[in-house]
């Protein structure tokens, strides 16, 4: 039997007692709800970046990628640091400019389609289509006979471009959350590639009479390796 004291002597009354019992009983309640509460907070995608490990399909996939955005920006930086080349001898029309003003317009359309509608249906093919598309505009801008053709050249770029500037996509889906940073700033570190592709094309203008089209195909064999890689190593959960 459980003897309660005098309130006056420093006992605890009935009523204190049954207070004390509930408190009791409702602390454990209480500690396990934190604990829930806590375990709800975590951000799922660290839970799954304990799975996820770069593996070395990962990795050949990311140079495949890579391959891509430096296609992508040749294919602005050859025409554009040849443009006044091209003019001089399949020239001279007042139209020229359009050969590279058609590539920022196919970009820009093209891009703001492809993005949402390879986030229902996957990047692959997505990419493999652009891949292909500026492969062609590389053999008509090597072979071109007049500025219309090279118009055309530089259309099929901004268009197969438009698919490959999704790269940068690409690669935040394959990599985990801990790696993405890194990913993105060594696929932006792989660009000196491209960035050097002007001076590449000054090469052949300078010292090979083959002139501005060997920069042309110099872009083709980058074009079409970076396509070989992409079919290859590059197969997305989603599109598989």
């Amino acid at each position: 039997m459980r003897v309660t004291g005098d309130p006056s002597s420093g006992g605890s009354t009935p009523a204190q007692d049954i207070l004390s019992e509930s408190d009791g009983e409702k602390a454990p309640r209480g500690s396990h709800s934190h604990l829930e509460n806590t375990a709800l907070e975590h951000d799922p995608g660290e839970l799954n970046d304990v799975h996820n490990k770069l593996t070395k399909e990962t990795i050949l996939a990311c140079i495949a990628i890579a391959g891509q955005i430096n296609a992508y920006v040749m294919s602005l930086l050859i025409p554009s640091t040849t443009l006044s080349y091209i003019n001089q001898e399949l020239g001279p029309s007042p139209y020229y400019s359009w050969i590279t003003i058609v590539w920022q317009l196919g970009g820009s359309i093209i891009v703001s389609i492809s993005g949402r509608l390879s986030d229902i249906f996957g990047r692959r093919y997505f990419m493999i289509t652009g891949a292909s598309i500026s492969i062609v505009g590389c053999l008509v801008g090597a072979n071109g006979k007049s500025i219309d053709m090279m118009i055309v050249s530089g259309t099929l770029f901004g268009i197969g471009s438009g698919f490959q500037e999704m790269a940068y996509a690409c690669i935040q889906e394959m990599l985990p959350n801990k790696h993405r940073m890194v990913g993105v700033g060594l696929l932006d570190i792989s660009l000196a590639i491209a960035f050097s592709s002007p001076a590449i094309a000054y090469c052949f203008i300078a010292f090979h009479d083959i002139g501005w089209r060997g920069a042309y195909w110099y872009m083709f064999t980058w074009h079409v390796v970076a396509f070989i890689f992409l079919w290859i190593f590059y197969r997305p959960l989603t599109s598989r």
